[in-house]
């Protein structure tokens, strides 16, 4: 839900922030690693979470999208790291599709109105 965020505005958001703390095994753990993270996110299309915030569960999100373009709402897959840790990536483009599918319907339907 971040992932279009200016990096000025993320830094300003968790200037004081210890992100350290979040999760069992945080993999981001300062602002300049998050804004490196989301810049990744863009690129890629999806993010992904490989133990981070609770052992042994994996998992991926991408955005949905508004006719304007801006983010409304994520769509997420997780499951036991076992299940679809060697997959992570294929789910995650996976996701990537659905949630750019979600989209194009929702514009499309925001078109009709």
């Amino acid at each position: 839900l971040l992932c279009d965020w200016e990096p000025d505005v993320i830094r300003r958001w968790f200037d004081d922030t210890d992100l350290s703390t979040s999760g069992e095994r945080p993999r981001v753990r300062t602002v300049d690693e998050l804004v490196n993270e989301l810049a990744l996110v863009r690129r890629r299309g999806y993010a992904l979470v490989r133990e981070e915030f609770e052992v042994g569960v994996v998992g991926c999100s991408a955005p949905v999208r508004d006719v304007r373009g801006r983010i409304i709402a994520a769509m997420n897959v997780s499951a036991p790291s076992p299940r679809l840790g060697d997959r992570l990536d294929q789910a995650g483009q996976l996701t990537a599709r659905c949630a750019s599918d979600i989209s194009r319907a929702l514009q499309q339907e925001d078109t009709k109105r």
